[in-house]
Formats: structure tokens, C-alpha cells, sequence
């Protein structure tokens, strides 16, 4: 018998994120079985049966052009606001301006929708549509650093998304919070 992966291994093994393969399973796009577990070789097997040959993205470089997680070129310290050092680091980009350029745009992607979805709170929007709004600012926020690493030639112009340099953590957003903080 395959041996049976949580969903946050398996992610891990696949080098994407936890979140859109829980969607996929709820979808069912997916197999995930009784136990709540996956097997590995039955979702890769999904997961190739699912791709529609004519929206399937270029490979640049030998790396697929998708909003997946690249755990060899994601940013360090996930979950994290982003440290100007690490991106000084940085071995996969060409200079000091592409460093600083992405360390930018990680902070505004890190920040901004955490910001947005507190102001919509403030203006007495339901929590619920808050949240919501924060989670789709995180997936905004990713074509914002796709234009930045477009101009910067770390992807190529027209993929709308910005690869192994996509963002990887945001900052959390609690709706009961910035309610306590608007009251205060």
C-alpha cells in the first residue's frame, strides 16, 4: 500500500501550496481519501489529467511557469515580513537593483493586504467579507510582483504571474482584531 500523506506534506513533496491543494481535494480534482490522507502518485496522477493542454504555461528555464511555490528560490523565513538582508543574499538574482526591486515588492505583497481588508473593517464591512477581500488581495498581490519581476527580465513578458518569485508569505489578517482596534 502507497504510503498516505497529510495535505501539508504533500505539498511540500510537491512543491506547491497547501492551500490551493486543499481546494483542489474539495473540489475534487483531487483524490484524497477516507482518512483525510493523499497519496502522492494518485495526485500527481490527478494533477496531470487536470491540466487543459491550451492553458498550460510556458516552462522558462526549465521551471514551470505557475504560481507554485519554489522552495529552491522562495523567499527565506516564510510567514515572516521580509528581511532586507536575505534578498541582498540572493544568488538566483542578477544584481543589487533586482534584490532591492523584489524586496519591495515582497513587502507591499506582505503588507498591503492585510492593510486593505483592516480599512474595510474600519468602514464597518462585515468580517466575513473582510476576510475574504484579504484573501483575494494575497492572490492580487502576486500580479503586482509579476509586473515587477517582468520589467526586472526575471520572467518573461505576458505570464501574468511571477514564478519561483511569487511571494510566499503574508501577513495574517484576524477580522476580531482590527474590530478590537477599531473600538479602542
Amino acid at each position: 500500500m502507497a504510503e498516505r500523506l497529510s495535505l501539508r506534506e504533500l505539498a511540500r513533496r510537491l512543491d506547491r501550496d497547501p492551500s490551493g491543494l486543499g481546494r483542489l481535494a474539495r473540489k475534487g480534482s483531487i483524490p484524497k481519501g477516507d482518512d483525510g490522507k493523499f497519496d502522492e502518485a494518485a495526485v500527481r496522477a490527478a494533477l496531470g489529467r487536470n491540466v487543459d493542454p491550451a492553458r498550460q504555461k510556458e516552462t522558462v528555464d526549465g521551471l514551470q511557469s505557475t504560481p507554485v511555490r519554489s522552495t529552491a528560490l522562495a523567499r527565506p523565513q516564510t510567514g515572516t515580513f521580509p528581511d532586507s538582508a536575505t534578498y541582498r543574499a540572493r544568488t538566483d538574482l542578477p544584481d543589487a537593483f533586482a534584490a532591492g526591486a523584489l524586496y519591495g515588492a515582497h513587502v507591499i505583497a506582505f503588507a498591503l493586504p492585510t492593510a486593505m481588508a483592516c480599512a474595510l473593517v474600519d468602514a464597518g464591512v462585515p468580517a466575513a467579507a473582510a476576510t475574504q477581500a484579504h484573501a483575494e488581495a494575497c492572490e492580487d498581490t502576486r500580479f503586482i510582483v509579476g509586473d515587477v519581476t517582468e520589467a526586472l527580465g526575471l520572467t518573461p513578458a505576458g505570464v501574468d504571474d511571477s514564478g519561483p518569485h511569487a511571494p510566499t508569505a503574508f501577513q495574517g489578517f484576524d477580522p476580531r482584531m482590527a474590530a478590537a482596534a477599531v473600538a479602542q
